[in-house]
């Protein structure tokens, strides 16, 4: 298969060190505050569209931990924003079980391209000190199309140098915050167009499982 979009992982890991690790003892150990909110959020971008498709495991994970999070946390102190995300936030109108509906039978609302840091700062500026954040994504990092049709290898070229130094802004930025990310993994099967770093299209039917990845940022 030709190389793929480069992801965000390998510098998600080393600055989710730097963001969570190096609290004293005494900070950790603080009394927690009320948790007041928590926002929900699915990147809508072309590159997820496959995890909504052909009962893929994508379909199964998301809404579980929907109905667990609904279920223990709402009360009248406590609610759940669900909100999609891409290159703006466009916050879900209708319920989580209305969502849960959309999600599972592909009824979402998709935008061409994202760029990550950019949405990994909008997730952390909504993000209140007695809120927690839950954002879902692919975690592809890449140029937007007008530059790569401009410079085909800019995404390969460029992985170490300015778009690792905008997530490396974005952490540290949360980091002056007291915020916290920690971000876990998971494997599901596609059913759509996959795109390579060059931004080609390879269908995919199923035949194979790609990552996708669920965030949670919140106060230390």
């Amino acid at each position: 298969m030709p190389k793929s979009k480069l992801t965000l992982i390998p510098y998600i890991l080393a600055f989710l060190v730097i963001s969570c690790n190096d609290s004293k003892h005494e900070e950790i150990a603080a009394v927690p505050k009320d948790l007041k909110t928590i926002n929900f959020f699915l990147e809508t971008s072309a590159s997820m569209e496959g995890y909504l498709r052909g009962g893929a495991e994508f379909s199964k994970i998301i809404p579980n931990l929907l109905v667990e999070i609904e279920n223990k946390v709402s009360s009248k102190s406590k609610t759940i924003n669900i909100n999609y995300i891409s290159d703006s936030i466009l916050k879900y109108p209708k319920t989580t079980r209305d969502f849960i509906h959309d999600i599972s039978t592909t009824n979402v609302t998709k935008s061409k391209s994202s760029e990550m840091h950019k949405i990994f700062e909008m997730v952390t500026n909504k993000t209140d000190s007695n809120d927690i954040s839950i954002f879902v994504s692919d975690c592809i990092l890449s140029y937007p199309d007008s530059n790569i049709k401009k410079d085909p290898e800019i995404n390969k070229r460029n992985a170490d140098g300015e778009l690792k130094a905008f997530i490396k802004d974005a952490f540290l930025k949360i980091k002056r915050r007291n915020v916290c990310a920690s971000l876990y993994g998971f494997n599901s099967k596609f059913f759509s167009t996959y795109y390579t770093y060059q931004n080609g299209k390879i269908p995919l039917n199923g035949e194979i499982k790609r990552p996708f990845y669920i965030w949670v940022i919140g106060d230390k």
